[in-house]
């Protein structure tokens, strides 16, 4: 049991609902569910009751709701004595990485922030662009640098820069640094990829699917 779980237990009983709770947290839907599932689950019993006309808590979620009310204004109120400047940022950002920009970022950032705000906790999360998305989308990462992120309803997506790609092979291969290579050729071609859930294997199978030949496996 977290804060965030707490938060999403009164915000759901003030609302009877996960998507306007999810509005007032200013997070998206699947983190609110999880976070009321997780709590659910540690609780072992069910926290409301789900109806045609909302949700309501049950008498066990009445009792954790009342206590949760308590710990969160306690814990408001020490905060505010610890901080007297309300201008401070505090608090803990989770940040997602690509492996490939992880070794380039991470220290500089991580530099940057403590510099600009020292009361702030940073976690770093390094994975796959698929698997950083999930985690967006779960509320466990609060922001992450990905790339050919498509438009999502889920996600605020901000473009930052277009990078260029390039296709490497051996000496006579016929490659030419100043001579494109059409996205369609590449399903020509015998490539070494990485795995299925990395964002760029997806990119070229998408290709290949379009010009109906087979992803490479």
């Amino acid at each position: 049991m977290n804060l965030k779980h707490l938060r999403a237990l009164l915000a759901i009983a003030e609302t009877g609902s996960v998507t306007r709770a999810a509005e007032m947290l200013h997070i998206v839907q699947p983190a609110v569910s999880r976070q009321l599932r997780l709590l659910e689950e540690e609780m072992g019993t069910a926290l409301f009751e789900r109806g045609h006309h909302g949700m309501g808590l049950t008498n066990a979620g009445k009792v954790l709701a009342a206590h949760a009310v308590r710990a969160l204004s306690e814990l408001d109120m020490a905060k505010a004595e610890i901080v007297p400047d309300p201008s401070a940022v505090i608090g803990t950002v989770t940040i997602g990485f690509l492996p490939s920009t992880a070794d380039l970022l991470v220290a500089p950032l991580m530099w940057k922030l403590k510099q600009k705000y020292p009361q702030l906790t940073m976690s770093i999360s390094v994975a796959y662009s698929a698997y950083l998305r999930q985690r967006l989308e779960d509320g466990d990462v609060d922001v992450a640098l990905l790339y050919n992120l498509k438009p999502s309803t889920l996600l605020e997506v901000n473009p930052l820069l277009d990078e260029p790609l390039y296709l490497v092979g051996p000496a006579n291969a016929g490659l030419d640094r100043a001579t494109p290579v059409p996205l369609q050729e590449l399903a020509m071609h015998h490539l070494i990829l990485p795995s299925q859930l990395h964002g760029l294997r997806m990119l070229i199978d998408q290709i290949c699917q379009v010009n109906s030949v087979e992803p490479m496996p």
